[in-house]
């Protein structure tokens, strides 16, 4: 199947951008908890990560500090872990492949050089073109083009 048949399916949302720092810095950015916890959220949004095995099958556990007070809890698992290339992860299960009781999305990221740094992009999949939409209403397009902008900043200072 060619990605442009990937990129119609509705249920779908993409993000990509050229960062001008290498795959390996880029990396760098989601492998070390503490660089993740600065770009993962549109500011003034403060990410805390509480839980994170950066490899196949380990748990991705944040709480999201709203500006207003409130927080959201979050846990995934990783589902793949290429270094320099690859991250696949989802909300359906936890770590140690644990089932969790609701889904909402699986996020596939890939790193490719290019030669100005590397190519970053992000496929969001959802179960349902509603969730999809669901996710469009929640402000998708700006907040994964602010904190793919955060990372970009970030990469690019290291």
């Amino acid at each position: 199947m060619s990605n442009d048949n990937l990129k119609s399916d509705p249920r779908d949302l993409y993000i990509s951008r050229v960062i001008k720092a290498s795959p390996e810095v880029v990396w760098r950015c989601w492998a070390e908890a503490e660089l993740l916890e600065t770009w993962w959220t549109p500011k003034p949004v403060i990410t805390k990560i509480n839980q994170m095995k950066f490899a196949p099958g380990g748990v991705f556990g944040t709480d999201i500090l709203m500006p207003n007070g409130n927080a959201h809890n979050s846990v995934g698992c990783f589902l793949e872990v290429t270094p320099h290339q690859r991250i696949v992860f989802t909300d359906a299960l936890s770590g140690g492949y644990r089932p969790t009781k609701r889904s909402f999305m699986t996020v596939i990221i890939e790193l490719k050089p290019h030669d100005e740094g590397c190519h970053y992009s992000a496929r969001i999949l959802h179960a349902s073109d509603e969730d999809a939409g669901r996710h469009r209403q929640m402000g998708f397009e700006e907040g994964w083009t602010t904190t793919c902008a955060q990372l970009a900043e970030l990469a690019e200072s290291l």
